[in-house]
């Protein structure tokens, strides 16, 4: 097993020190040992704290670098890789770190895959999607009816099809997550110009690497 080492700005003290545990143990039984001496409220916690277990390429750009300023996170590799828990787990991140709002400063994220059912099958009900993650208190509620998805804080995150990029006129969002769109290129120039898309922050998109001869 290769150690990597994090960033301090990327883990609490707590966490990185039982990261770096769980690295240095040789044996199944080493671990084991490590993580019966947890309270079950400190296990409950680290065992979903998705930067303890992530990869470094799957740590988002301002949680590895503070200091710097970023408007586009692209994640390219084949399948089984990750690419989707990693966008499930960013707009857990955004969810998790916004405080509670009604009115017109409240967190909106937009989803886009290359068609509505495949947003939904894979982002929203997905193995990997935003419901499978454990919200605990912070559960959300996906109205089909609306195509949107309803956490208790107030944030939104609404579901697009790439297909009709002019969908996009109108709406309002902060964040956006697209997923597999590399074949309609016209979504991605829409979000980013945003001459038809109020963007003010941050774009995350993943792609499947496709490997040629």
């Amino acid at each position: 097993m290769v150690r990597q080492k994090l960033p301090v700005a990327t883990t609490t003290p707590c966490v990185k020190a039982l990261l770096n545990a769980l690295m240095a143990c040789e044996s199944t039984s080493q671990r084991e040992t490590v993580l019966k001496a947890l309270k079950s409220r400190e296990l409950e916690f680290a065992l979903g704290d998705w930067e303890t277990w992530a990869r470094l390429p799957q740590i988002a750009p301002d949680r590895l670098e503070p200091d710097r300023t970023w408007s586009t996170w692209l994640i390219m590799g084949g399948r089984g890789s990750g690419k989707t828990r990693v966008g499930a787990e960013w707009v857990r991140q955004l969810v998790r770190s916004h405080k509670d709002s009604a009115g017109p400063d409240g967190l909106r994220i937009v989803l886009v895959g290359p068609s509505y059912a495949e947003t939904r099958a894979v982002m929203v009900d997905g193995v990997s999607g935003l419901l499978s993650l454990d919200w605990q208190d912070m559960r959300p509620e996906f109205i089909s009816s609306r195509r949107v998805i309803c956490w208790p804080n107030g944030a939104v995150a609404q579901l697009f099809s790439a297909e009709d990029p002019e969908e996009l006129r109108g709406p309002q969002f902060g964040h956006a997550w697209c997923d597999g769109t590399k074949p309609l290129p016209a979504m991605p120039v829409r979000l980013m110009t945003g001459c038809c898309f109020a963007l003010s922050r941050w774009v995350m998109q993943t792609r499947t690497r496709r490997l040629t001869r």
